[in-house]
């Protein structure tokens, strides 16, 4: 293997496959554009089988009733395919998107997008439409605007940079919820090897999916039970999970968000927050390097975060008492 190849693969791993993951509706139908009208208003389903004519007329009538409804005129519904990503059950990177209503991906047939999008149902499996189940959207730069080069770039990144408009494709489609949840997850970092009965590709797998349960408040015991290891392996990635959830608590502290708000966001305590908080206070206005303070007894551990036991057998997760 190159130095790239394992690099992008370490890559992927760590951004959870990238992309939104959740559930999705795909269907086709009549969009028409009205401003300030919401997304899920303007779009009339209907089949798109070839005996279903009068089915299509219909929805086609109802289109055109609400352009006139709406004073809108020289303007006719476009036959187009919708993907609606609930935003509910949306996550990406292992975190719920903070979008305030479900997401539109709406491609009108006569757009060079549309062959790309479709491609993307069908080689992912989805035989017909409406279509509704668990995938991953990835987003890819919309194939017409950059036959335009810099022209095409009409869309803006999140730092203002010129870019080019993007679309949403299907790569890769989830029997279910937890499957495509812990698919989102990054890898747990886990050593190379595994539990008796597993092989450590299986365990990689198992890991993530355990990794999403303990977030859900799965118990340890219980979880350890169901998946046939010892507790150990499970607080394992339970440490790793109180670890991350530190470190996302602590870039919310350092945007100013309030302990209160992230309490409720991350499902822990306040008390833990404020802890958390205490932490970084005292890295931000130390002076001393944490390995030569002079401040504390002699025997006194400083590499700890307040509120941590220290006092736990070795067999246990340190992190195991957090939430």
């Amino acid at each position: 293997m190159t130095w790239w190849n394992e690099a992008l693969e370490v890559a992927q791993s760590e951004s959870g496959g990238g992309g939104i993951v959740g559930k999705i509706r795909a269907e086709f139908g009549y969009k028409v554009y009205v401003a300030g009208v919401a997304q899920e208003s303007t779009f009339f389903p209907a089949p798109a089988e070839k005996a279903r004519g009068k089915e299509r007329a219909e929805a086609l009538a109802k289109a055109q009733g609400f352009l006139r409804e709406h004073g809108v005129t020289g303007k006719r519904p476009a036959w187009a395919l919708q993907i609606r990503v609930y935003r509910d059950t949306a996550v990406v990177r292992g975190e719920p998107v903070t979008w305030q209503h479900d997401r539109f991906f709406v491609t009108p047939t006569y757009a060079s997008a549309f062959n790309v999008i479709a491609e993307s149902l069908r080689d992912a499996g989805i035989e017909t439409l409406p279509w509704e189940g668990w995938v991953r959207l990835r987003l890819i730069n919309d194939p017409y605007a950059e036959s335009r080069g810099e022209a095409g770039m009409t869309d803006r990144d999140a730092d203002g940079n010129p870019r080019f408009p993007q679309i949403a494709v299907v790569a890769e489609v989830f029997p279910n919820e937890p499957v495509a949840h812990a698919a989102a997850l990054p890898s747990a970092e886990m050593r190379d090897d595994a539990p008796p009965g597993y092989s450590v590709k299986a365990w990689e797998i198992a890991a993530r999916s355990l990794y999403y349960a303990l977030k859900s408040k799965e118990p340890p015991e219980r979880l350890a039970k169901d998946y046939g290891v010892g507790l150990e392996w499970v607080l394992r990635v339970k440490q790793q999970l109180d670890r991350d959830i530190t470190r996302y608590i602590t870039e919310d502290l350092k945007r100013g968000e309030s302990p209160e708000h992230i309490a409720v966001v991350y499902d822990v305590s306040v008390d833990h927050v404020l802890r958390v908080k205490q932490q970084l206070e005292s890295e931000i206005t130390t002076d001393v390097p944490r390995e030569v303070r002079t401040d504390v007894p002699r025997g006194v551990r400083t590499d700890v975060p307040r509120g941590v036991r220290t006092d736990v057998p070795r067999e246990v997760t340190k992190g195991e008492d957090l939430f």
